[in-house]
C-alpha cells in the first residue's frame, strides 16, 4: 500500500511539475499574484501588508538554497502546495476509513473544486498555500478525529503546530477553519471517553497534556508574527476591512446571497461529480448493514463544521463586518469539509474508485492543458492588455531609462512584476499601490516611473520631496497580434533628486502619482 501511495503521488506531482515547466515556457507573463510574489522577493522582511509574509519567505528560502528566480520558486511552491492538497486528502480518508483504493480517488476528486482547476494554477498564492496548509494540519492530527490522542507520537503533535502555524501565517481567515477542526477533535474526545470505562478518563487527557506540549514549538512562529501585527495593527487592519466591506453600500443581504453563491460555486463541481458517478448524495453513501451507533461519524463531523464554519461567516454577514465574500476565501474552509465528505462517502467511492479517479484526474489534466492554450487563445482573440505586452522587451526598454540607482516605480502590479522579473540591471522595482512596509526602509534618489494602465498623471506630487523629471516623458506602443493598429501604449520618464540624503520610501510612498 505504501508502494501504491508513493507511486500516486509522484503522478500527482508529474502532472502538476509539467505544467508548471510549460507555463514558464509558454507564458513570460505574470498574472496579478505571481506579480505581488515577484515584487516582494526583492527584499526579505517581517510584514509586507494585509497578506500574511509565509509564501514569501518560502519563496525567499528556495532562492537563497536553488539557483531559482523568483518566478521560478513561486512555481515550486504552487505545484508543492497543490499535490500536498490532493495527497493530504487522501491521507487524511485513508486514516479514517482504512480504504486506500477510497483515499486515491479522493485525493484527485478534492482537487476538482472550479477554483483548484483554474484560479489557483493560474493565478492564486496565499490561498493555494492556505489551503494546503488546512488540509496538512487535518492530516497530521488525523488520529484525534477518531479519539485516538494516544496513537498521535511527539512528531504528528510538532507536525500539527508547523502545519497550523503555516495555515495562519498564509492566510488569517483559516482560523475558522482551525477552530472548527479542534471543535471536532474535542467532540471526538469526548466521545471516545464516553465509549470507554470511566477510569480511562485519564489516559484520555494525558496525552492531551503531553501532545499540547510536544505542538508548542511549532506555534512559536504563529506567536511572534502575531506580536508583528499587533505592532502593525493599522497597517493590517485597514486593507483587510476595506476588502470586507467593499459591498458595505448593498447591506447584509448582498453579503448573505454572496456567501451562499461562493460556497456553491466552490462545492458544486466535485459534489455533481460525486453524484453523477454513484448517482447517490454522501449521505447515502454510507449506508451499512449495521447498527446506528457502530456508524462512523464522519457525516456528523462534517455537518458540524459546515454548521460552524458557516455560521461564523453569516454572524459577520449579520452584524456588517463582511459585506463582501469572495469564493477564494472560501477554498481554505472547504478543504476539510470536502476530505470528511469523502470520508463519509468512502464505501461508495470506493465501489467506483477507478471511474471517479479517471474522471477527476481528466478533468485536472484537461484544465491544466487550458491554461496552457489560453495564451494563444487571448493572443488571437483577446482585448490588448497590460498583462499580455511582449514583457521581456518593455524590460529591456525600461532598462535603458535612468541611472542605476533608480527604483522603478510602476503600474500596473503584473508590469511591475514583469519588470522585476526580466530586468537586468538589478535595480528595485516597486508597485505603485504596494503596501507601506514595502517602500518602507530605503532611500529613493531616481525615479524611473512606468505606467501602462494610464497616462502619467500627478507626477509633479514628487517635487515636494525635492524630485524633477530628468528629461521629458517617453512613450511606446506595443501591437496587439490581433489588431496591430489599436496596440498598448507604455509611458515612461525619470524624476531624480540632488538632496542628500535622499528622501525616504516612506515619504515617496505617500507623495506618488
Amino acid at each position: 500500500m505504501k508502494r501504491d501511495r508513493w507511486r500516486w503521488g509522484a503522478l500527482l506531482a508529474l502532472v502538476y511539475g509539467l505544467w508548471a515547466v510549460g507555463r514558464l515556457v509558454v507564458t513570460p507573463a505574470l498574472e496579478f499574484d505571481e506579480a505581488e510574489q515577484v515584487l516582494h522577493r526583492q527584499a526579505l522582511l517581517p510584514l509586507y501588508g494585509a497578506q500574511p509574509p509565509l509564501f514569501e519567505w518560502l519563496v525567499a528560502g528556495l532562492c537563497g538554497v536553488l539557483p531559482l528566480s523568483a518566478l521560478q520558486a513561486v512555481m515550486v511552491v504552487k505545484v508543492a502546495a497543490l499535490c500536498t492538497i490532493g495527497v493530504g486528502t487522501a491521507s487524511v480518508v485513508e486514516q479514517l476509513t482504512h480504504r486506500p483504493r477510497a483515499a486515491a480517488a479522493a485525493g484527485w476528486w478534492a482537487l476538482t473544486p472550479a477554483l483548484l482547476l483554474w484560479d489557483g494554477p493560474r493565478t492564486l498564492t496565499h490561498s493555494l498555500l492556505a489551503t494546503a496548509s488546512v488540509v496538512g494540519a487535518l492530516a497530521a492530527g488525523a488520529p484525534l478525529l477518531r479519539g485516538d490522542a494516544a496513537a498521535m507520537r511527539p512528531t504528528r503533535w510538532l507536525a500539527l503546530g508547523i502545519a497550523i502555524t503555516a495555515a495562519l501565517m498564509s492566510k488569517y481567515n483559516t482560523a475558522m477553519a482551525v477552530g472548527a477542526c479542534g471543535l471536532l477533535a474535542l467532540v471526538a474526545a469526548r466521545r471516545s471517553a464516553l465509549a470507554g470505562s470511566v477510569g480511562q478518563g485519564r489516559h484520555t487527557v494525558m496525552p492531551w497534556v503531553r501532545g499540547l506540549a510536544w505542538m508548542a514549538p511549532g506555534l512559536v512562529p504563529l506567536a511572534w508574527h502575531a506580536s508583528v501585527v499587533m505592532r502593525n495593527w493599522d497597517t493590517v487592519q485597514a486593507p483587510i476591512a476595506e476588502k470586507m466591506l467593499s459591498g458595505v453600500a448593498h447591506g447584509p443581504w448582498h453579503g448573505t446571497v454572496e456567501l451562499v453563491v461562493a460556497w456553491i460555486a466552490h462545492l458544486g463541481l466535485p459534489l455533481a461529480l460525486l453524484w453523477g458517478l454513484t448517482r447517490r448524495w454522501p449521505c447515502q453513501m454510507a449506508r451499512a448493514p449495521v447498527s446506528a451507533s457502530t456508524l462512523p461519524p464522519w457525516g456528523r463531523y462534517a455537518f458540524l463544521y459546515a454548521a460552524v464554519v458557516v455560521s461564523a461567516m453569516g454572524a459577520m454577514v449579520a452584524t456588517g463586518l463582511l459585506t463582501d465574500v469572495r469564493e477564494r476565501w472560501i477554498m481554505p474552509l472547504a478543504a476539510p469539509l470536502l476530505a470528511l465528505l469523502a470520508a463519509w462517502a468512502a464505501p461508495a467511492i470506493e465501489r467506483r474508485s477507478g471511474v471517479i479517479q479517471a474522471t477527476a484526474a481528466a478533468l485536472v489534466i484537461t484544465g491544466l492543458a487550458l491554461l496552457l492554450w489560453r495564451p494563444w487563445w487571448l493572443a488571437q482573440h483577446g482585448t490588448a492588455s497590460p498583462n499580455r505586452l511582449p514583457v521581456r522587451e518593455v524590460a529591456a526598454w525600461v532598462d535603458r531609462l535612468g541611472p542605476d540607482d533608480a527604483v522603478v516605480v510602476a503600474r500596473p502590479i503584473q508590469l511591475a512584476g514583469a519588470l522585476a522579473a526580466y530586468g537586468q540591471r538589478g535595480r528595485r522595482v516597486l508597485y505603485r499601490e504596494s503596501a507601506p512596509p514595502v517602500w518602507e526602509g530605503t532611500r529613493i534618489c531616481a525615479i524611473v516611473l512606468v505606467d501602462a494602465a494610464t497616462p502619467l498623471a500627478n507626477a509633479e506630487r514628487l517635487s515636494a520631496l525635492g524630485f524633477a523629471p530628468a528629461g521629458p516623458v517617453v512613450r511606446r506602443v506595443w501591437p496587439h497580434r490581433r489588431l496591430p493598429d489599436s496596440g498598448l501604449a507604455v509611458e515612461a520618464q525619470v524624476w531624480t533628486t540632488h538632496q542628500r540624503p535622499c528622501p525616504e520610501g516612506a515619504a515617496v510612498y505617500h507623495q506618488r502619482p
